[in-house]
């Protein structure tokens, strides 16, 4: 499948590329406190890694392995959400964001999520969408649920962050679940 740009009332998310690296950064580097808790990969992030994670990005792209955009707001790199961890035989990936500190609590990681959401299951076919949010990662958990994804579980030391391991709720979405249009989100 070709990259292509999805365009929402607020956003564009753009397979991202190396090309975004200068201006991910800077929004990663406005983030860091807000990110490291929660995200793996914060704890010791770089330049250097941001730009090999997005160079890991276009060629999961091209593998048919991962679909990760960068959101752009007004023209500028603010954050990204992707689908990732594919398993092709269950039509199944897991569904990841994030966006600037000072972007946060406007709805558009929520508009961003549901675009994904409807990319992953109307263009690359899957069945079941998987989420994992930090038990204490409301902002997260409220994403995952206005996008209509429901708790299935808890997964003990779910993921990692500055603390250490952490338990997550475990959130999913089938393509055949109920969820809100982008319009309704937008509302």
């Amino acid at each position: 499948m070709e990259p292509r740009v999805i365009h929402t009332p607020r956003l564009s998310l753009v397979p991202s590329v190396v090309a975004h690296a200068e201006s991910l950064w800077a929004a990663i580097e406005a983030s860091l406190p807000e990110l490291r808790p929660w995200m793996a990969w914060a704890i010791d992030d770089s330049y250097q890694q941001n730009r090999q994670f997005l160079k890991m990005c276009e060629a999961m792209w091209q593998r048919g392995e991962g679909w990760n955009f960068t959101i752009f707001v007004d023209g500028s790199a603010e954050g990204t959400v992707g689908l990732g961890g594919h398993e092709p035989l269950i039509k199944c990936a897991e569904l990841g964001y994030w966006i600037r500190t000072g972007l946060a609590g406007r709805g558009l990681v929520t508009e961003a999520a549901a675009a994904a959401v409807t990319f992953g299951f109307d263009q690359i076919g899957l069945h079941r969408i998987e989420l994992h949010a930090g038990l204490e990662n409301f902002a997260s958990m409220r994403v995952a649920e206005k996008v209509g994804f429901q708790r299935v579980g808890v997964l003990r030391d779910g993921s990692r962050g500055e603390g250490g391991w952490y338990d997550c709720h475990l959130f999913d979405l089938l393509e055949t679940d109920a969820r809100p249009s982008l319009a309704e989100l937008s509302e």
